[in-house]
């Protein structure tokens, strides 16, 4: 067993010794003390790699006898470096150069909490080298698709940041060794190439784990910028885009992943190609996508007898920072002067927005007191504004909670109970916010389809939070006693404001 806090430095090669040997040139710069390399030879078909290991001996050489793709290739790889119990395993393209001291950065940056699970460098392009390459991914699960945001751009106060990220680029990135004992090895599905390092990442978040990008450690990456033409590499790429959307897409979020996913393969590779009379490689496009949708998952494979290690409990600033939950928070203000108009006034200034990144969505739709039921062809078309508002920000962002207000004439009753239902096909928790009102009474007075269009919509609250304990009513006669809550207007504990996030 070597030293708990060694590198396991894993460089993939097929075909392409000179990059490799200007990696491990740059390599050889790095001033982490405690490292080992293993580069893996995935089946080249050229023997120029062997001259180049003869000028590095003190680098360990792992040649495979067939091309088992990037996650089989780099999957050899972690079997051979994880029997040395290595603390920390770091994927690394052939074609990087890599700073001196990018490598103790990232540790660094690993060490400062243990539910760190992987910590990628800012990467940027060999060329132009002000340009970043990838700042991290961020992930749209409601509609399966995933992008570098930064890409391309030059560098701003916002990559200067250490920050959390839903993925981890395949390109550069320090994992922690314990983890693939948890969540397994590299899916091979994707074979050759592509999706598998946001795959690994998206089962790394989902087994508690959080991902950052460190500005200060800095790698270049020599990609080309030409578009794709090549019908295999569009083949493997389209086959990809359908595996990753069966293997992470909820139901509920199928249909629209399905119609973004389309647009963006049509978009990104079928027009390009077509407008080229390129008749090979739309066949390779459609070739892709049957094989993903033919394909098996295959098995998982989780290695054992990694050695773990326990770092201290306090998080950094910046995972503290992104820890806070987001809530999705519809209500009212002004310019009526009434009672709700005051609470969410007063929620906003409490100690509520300390606790939670508030988004805030005004549902105000009357002009004033009387205008409240009233039909307007203005109210119909704010309503469905403020739905798809609603939407997009479900989409663009991971929210914890959503938090709607719900009204007590009949109107304004089925006004709100569309933004709940929106926050449950979502697959939100969606929490009420009653203000005062009788909703027993409207009850009442509603026919037998209203009456049961009401129970079945306040029985997918998760919660109901009312502003006193003689409120509570509105609620009873429709859910358990434990889902309903009172909470002071102010909401100046941390107990009452722990209400508004998820049981």
């Amino acid at each position: 067993m070597i030293s708990p806090q060694t590198v396991a430095i894993l460089i993939l090669n097929r075909n392409q010794a000179e990059y490799t040997r200007d990696c491990l040139v740059s390599l050889q710069q790095i001033d982490y003390p405690s490292y080992r390399i293993l580069v893996i030879d995935n089946g080249s078909t050229d023997d120029s790699l062997r001259r180049v290991a003869q000028q590095f001996p003190t680098v360990d050489f792992l040649w495979l006898k067939e091309n088992l793709g990037v996650a089989g290739g780099r999957n050899a790889g972690l079997r051979e470096a994880l029997r040395k119990e290595p603390a920390y395993v770091f994927f690394l393209d052939n074609d990087t150069l890599v700073a001196p001291d990018s490598l103790t950065r990232l540790v660094n940056r690993m060490n400062t909490h243990a539910k760190i699970g992987a910590v990628q460098p800012k990467i940027y392009f060999a060329s132009p080298p002000d340009r970043i390459c990838t700042f991290g991914g961020k992930f749209y699960r409601r509609i399966s698709h995933y992008r570098h945001p930064e890409s391309g751009h030059c560098d701003s106060v916002k990559t200067q940041v250490p920050t959390e990220i839903d993925i981890v680029s395949g390109c550069a990135g320090l994992m922690r060794a314990i983890v693939f004992q948890e969540i397994g090895l590299l899916d091979e599905t994707y074979s050759p190439y592509c999706h598998e390092d946001v795959d690994w990442s998206l089962r790394m978040r989902n087994a508690g784990y959080c991902l950052m990008v460190e500005p200060a450690a800095v790698i270049w990456h020599r990609i080309s910028s030409a578009p794709i033409a090549d019908a295999a590499k569009l083949r493997e790429l389209a086959k990809a885009h359908i595996l990753f959307l069966r293997f992470h897409t909820r139901f509920f979020d199928l249909p629209l992943s399905i119609v973004w996913v389309s647009f963006h393969m049509v978009r990104r590779y079928l027009f390009p190609v077509i407008g080229r009379h390129n008749q090979e490689a739309v066949k390779g496009i459609l070739h892709g996508i049957w094989l993903g949708l033919r394909q098996q998952r295959r098995p998982i494979e989780k290695p054992s007898g990694i050695s773990g290690i326990t770092l201290s409990p306090t998080p950094p600033a910046a995972v503290s920072d992104r820890s806070k939950k987001k809530i999705l928070l519809g209500g009212v203000l002004g310019p009526l002067d009434a009672g709700p108009t005051r609470v969410y006034e007063t929620l906003l200034k409490s100690r509520f927005a300390e606790y939670f990144q508030v988004r805030f969505l005004d549902l105000q739709f009357a002009r004033n007191v009387g205008d409240f039921e009233r039909l307007r062809p203005g109210k119909f078309v704010r309503l469905l504004r403020s739905l798809f508002l609603m939407m997009y920000h479900l989409l663009r962002n991971r929210y914890a909670t959503v938090c709607i207000p719900l009204s007590t004439n009949r109107n304004a009753f089925l006004k709100d109970s569309l933004f709940l239902w929106l926050g449950v096909l979502m697959g939100l928790p969606v929490i009420i916010l009653e203000h005062g009102t009788n909703i027993p009474a409207l009850y009442e007075k509603a026919g037998p389809m209203l009456r049961w269009f009401m129970r079945t919509t306040l029985q997918q609250a998760t919660r109901c939070i009312v502003l006193a304990e003689c409120l509570k009513f509105n609620f009873e006669p429709f859910l358990p006693a434990d889902r309903i809550v009172s909470v002071y207007l102010g909401i100046d504990s941390v107990r009452q404001i722990s209400f508004y996030s998820r049981p």
